[in-house]
């Protein structure tokens, strides 16, 4: 689904703060007149799989599906709609840059200007421990981890791919992992679009567990892995 600039906004909010909006507060950044036409965009993102109604109490509440975090990835460029409801977007993404900063050790300017730090960067990392073995031995090393993330996914859902599994399950399979090493090959699968991380939503579903695997970026702890086959 190609989202219009309003629906595009209203995607945003709904990712980047951290709070599940009743059916109305959603459509509000749809802004559109008449009403019917905001409830008519809404209706659209769920029929495409974006978002999904949850019942609690007298009030639908409106929450990413899994399917969500896949499109937003690859979806930062969408173009959004220019009206007061976009300050609240862009002040709740300065905040998550802000701790991904923090918690990365990144800088402003390495942000703005990656390729003049691109340099710097690779002379940072030439000297970590993980540099040490020779760049063939360290790439089958890291070939290897990948297969038995592969087959640690695919033994905890049952025989599925394209479903979700949680972390802490994830992380069972592989006891014999350090966790620093899992979750760097697990970053770089994501980066490579191998597989996508992503939080659960509704708070009642994490357990003390979930918290302890998930995987902290920008701010955000993605607790699930969705892998394709």
């Amino acid at each position: 689904m190609n989202l219009n600039p309003r629906q595009a906004l209203a995607f945003w909010k709904l990712l980047f703060i951290d709070k599940n909006p009743t059916m109305t507060e959603f459509t509000k950044p749809l802004g559109a007149p008449p009403k019917i036409k905001g409830t008519e965009e809404r209706k659209q993102m769920i029929d495409a799989g974006l978002i999904e109604l949850e019942k609690r109490g007298r009030a639908n509440y409106v929450i990413l599906t899994d399917k969500a975090w896949k499109v937003a990835a690859d979806n930062f460029d969408a173009t959004i709609s220019q009206s007061k409801f976009a300050a609240d977007v862009l002040q709740a993404l300065l905040k998550r840059l802000q701790i991904f900063m923090q918690n990365s050790n990144i800088t402003l300017a390495e942000i703005m200007s990656p390729a003049e730090n691109a340099e710097t960067e690779v002379e940072k990392t030439e000297y970590t421990e993980e540099m040490k073995l020779p760049a063939a031995e360290n790439h089958s090393k890291s070939v290897d981890l990948e297969t038995k993330i592969k087959t640690a996914y695919y033994k905890t859902s049952g025989g599925k791919w394209n479903v979700r599994v949680r972390l802490t399950a994830l992380r069972k399979q592989l006891p014999d992992v350090p966790r620093a090493e899992l979750d760097a090959l697990l970053l770089k699968m994501q980066k490579d679009e191998k597989l996508v991380l992503y939080p659960l939503d509704y708070r009642p579903e994490i357990k003390p567990d979930d918290e302890q695997a998930a995987i902290d970026i920008g701010g955000y702890k993605n607790h699930i892995v969705y892998m394709e086959g």
